[in-house]
């Protein structure tokens, strides 16, 4: 028997964040290629599942000056087809080249696979060595924290649950 949660699809920023701000059980979901298979396997055990499928805020690259902003619902395969991202962070394109297949590639979010705490995810390597940091936005404002230390441990980190990448 599978999990059961109530699913919200917030269709803009600030509903995601209201819905995140309704307590410690809720996960938000991306493109799920971690959260849905530790759903299933009942290693996470949220009561809400917020989707963020709708809020357009989250994705997209913008290729500034000295830095290049990578939104946390931009695939993989979106980093792939990015001129800005192959110019600025060539290591990070060679990490998603071999990133999974391509299905999950289409699928797997930049956010997801930092938000994993995982000590596989792809795409913290590159990003670490090229300085990363993250903003991390909730209902209360937004933060800036150094990729190198968002990290506490295995599969934990410095977001709090009411905050999203």
């Amino acid at each position: 028997m599978y999990a059961q949660f109530d699913l919200d699809i917030p269709d803009s920023l600030d509903s995601a964040l209201e819905a995140l701000a309704g307590g410690r059980e809720i996960a938000p979901l991306a493109g799920g290629t971690n959260l849905i298979v530790d759903i299933r396997a009942r290693r996470e055990r949220p009561d809400r599942v917020v989707g963020l499928a709708n809020v357009g805020e989250l994705c997209g690259i913008e290729a500034g000056a000295e830095r290049i902003a990578i939104g946390a619902r931009t695939t993989v395969s979106d980093l792939l087809a990015s001129p800005e991202v192959a110019a600025a962070a060539p290591s990070l394109i060679d990490a998603s080249k071999v990133f999974a297949g391509q299905m999950v590639r289409n699928t797997a979010t930049v956010g997801g696979n930092i938000a994993s705490g995982s000590p596989a995810a792809d795409l913290v390597p590159p990003l670490m060595s090229l300085d990363a940091e993250l903003t991390l936005v909730s209902k209360s404002g937004a933060r800036t924290v150094a990729l190198d230390e968002y990290f506490l441990g295995y599969k934990q980190d410095a977001r709090r649950p009411d905050e999203l990448i």
